[in-house]
């Protein structure tokens, strides 16, 4: 659940975590087809 400005309120029922207002990767989350079979979700590093 990330705590940023949506477009429509939206109350999820179930919430695994919060998390920042960054870019995520892993656990079946990717950028261009990569970091998607990290074992976990971490934050994208800037620059990447």
């Amino acid at each position: 659940n990330k705590k940023r400005k949506r477009v429509r309120a939206v109350t999820a029922r179930w919430v695994g975590f919060p998390i920042a207002d960054r870019f995520v990767i892993g656990y079946g989350l990717d950028m261009d087809q990569r970091y998607r079979a990290l074992p976990s979700i971490r934050v994208l590093p800037e620059g990447i």
